[in-house]
């Protein structure tokens, strides 16, 4: 049989029109009346018997101090950083079922319809990558598109690592169909894409840079198609100055090889963005991953350059002016301009 203890503590009549003071109430603790004037929370709870039942502990701090509703400042913050996206609440409707309830009429059970609201405002949760819709649609997207153009150019895609190194002997093994082209196509697109959202980080979370556009996907779009920008130009460059130089066999030879190392970019790539978003990778380590990938494709090129266009000829400056006309200054001259382009989004007090 439960035992009911008697309440200890017993609290003056408090008048409701008065205007709350913490420090003015009178508490009898065990028979005896007590200014409190002043008493904290720790000093009340030190007045206690050891021991004292929490619900007793309870009813002496409500018995010293009145919880007030929290005043929210309603004046404009003139602080906020330009360009944040103000979320709009949408009004709340209520339904037939809210007067049925067990809590029908409970003070706190519905604080959507605008009722005081007490206590202290909890911080928000912090910005996270893995938390991000956005990036995660944009690579489950990536995924699952990959996975469905491998599935169709997987032989193009092993026998091109085959002959990157051997060189076929007949024109019949190096053939590709338009299909097989367009996947190709939709891996340097993702080599792009991704290449946009490595740079985002960078500039977000490395650099700590506050853009004036508040869409992660607006900025991760435009650097994407920055990159994009750069390979469509990099492939017509490359193929303007082959057709002026070199023979047409050649310049096929070049294209497919141009293609398939700016595919295994990508390819090499998308691993490294899983683990910067989901797995917390350390951001210098992902910015030396990302050069690494960058500086055995361009070391690639050289190889595949010199084996197609000057292996049969006495004359190996021209490789140099070649590589660094069509692959050095290309990749300088795009980060500089990536660079103009944060600067212009950044927002400088």
């Amino acid at each position: 049989m439960p035992v009911l203890l008697k309440d200890t503590l017993t609290t003056q009549p408090v008048n409701e029109n008065a205007t709350p003071n913490p420090g003015s109430n009178f508490t009898t603790i065990d028979g005896e009346t007590r200014n409190t004037a002043g008493m904290t929370p720790y000093r009340v709870l030190q007045e206690l018997r050891p021991d004292a039942t929490e619900d007793q502990k309870d009813s002496a701090i409500q018995a010293h101090f009145k919880v007030g509703d929290i005043a929210y400042n309603t004046r404009t913050d003139t602080m906020t950083t330009f360009g944040i996206r103000v979320l709009k609440v949408k009004p709340f409707e209520k339904t037939r079922f809210m007067d049925t309830t067990y809590f029908h009429g409970g003070k706190y059970f519905y604080p959507e319809l605008g009722l005081p609201r007490v206590g202290v405002a909890g911080d928000p949760a912090p910005y996270l990558l893995r938390n991000d819709n956005t990036i995660t649609s944009l690579l489950l997207g990536c995924f699952l598109l990959a996975m469905f153009s491998f599935s169709f150019s997987k032989n193009l895609f092993l026998q091109q690592l085959k002959n990157f190194f051997f060189v076929p002997r007949s024109v019949a093994e190096m053939t590709e169909t338009a299909l097989e082209r367009r996947f190709q196509w939709f891996f340097i697109l993702q080599t792009a894409m991704l290449l946009g959202i490595i740079y985002y980080v960078y500039q977000a979370f490395y650099l700590h840079t506050d853009f004036v556009i508040d869409s992660q996907l607006a900025l991760i779009a435009l650097f994407a198609g920055f990159f994009t920008l750069y390979f469509g130009v990099k492939y017509g460059i490359y193929k303007f100055v082959n057709w002026v130089f070199f023979h047409r066999q050649n310049n096929e030879q070049w294209n497919r090889s141009w293609r398939l190392l700016s595919a295994t970019e990508g390819v090499l790539l998308f691993p490294l963005v899983l683990l910067v978003v989901y797995f917390d990778l350390p951001l210098p380590s992902a910015f030396i991953y990302t050069a690494s990938i960058i500086v055995l494709v361009k070391i690639l090129t050289f190889y595949k350059s010199f084996t197609i266009f000057f292996s049969q000829s006495n004359v190996h400056l021209q490789i140099i002016l070649y590589f660094c006309a069509l692959e050095l200054m290309p990749i300088v001259t795009s980060w500089g301009i990536l660079e103009m382009i944060a600067s212009y989004l950044n927002i400088n007090f």
